[in-house]
């Protein structure tokens, strides 16, 4: 069974009522893999050790309460936030993070 990457984000966007937050970083898509999603893999924070246990499990889709993007954070990618996004963008795992939504 599967179902479409963007059906999954509308249904818990609307579902988890993300408007309604103001939250320290971006609700919802984080990183985009590939439409169609087979396999999700759901965890508090987003670690290296997450995402590629994620990989090799063949997950599409990773839900988190704590992402990788922040506003305070640095926009520079390097380190283990470098090795996070490459991750996922080399295994085409899509990631959502919920924070506030989730509390």
């Amino acid at each position: 069974m599967s179902a479409s990457r963007d059906d999954i984000i509308r249904h818990l966007n609307d579902y988890l009522h993300i408007d309604d937050f103001k939250d320290y970083g971006p609700q919802g898509l984080q990183v985009e893999g590939r439409e169609t999603i087979k396999k999700i893999v759901t965890s508090v924070s987003a670690s290296i050790q997450l995402f590629e246990e994620a990989a090799g499990r063949d997950a599409d889709m990773v839900i988190v309460h704590h992402g990788i993007l922040w506003d305070k954070e640095s926009r520079v990618i390097s380190g283990g936030f470098k090795r996070r996004i490459e991750t996922l963008l080399y295994n085409e795992i899509t990631l959502l993070a919920y924070h506030l939504p989730l509390y």
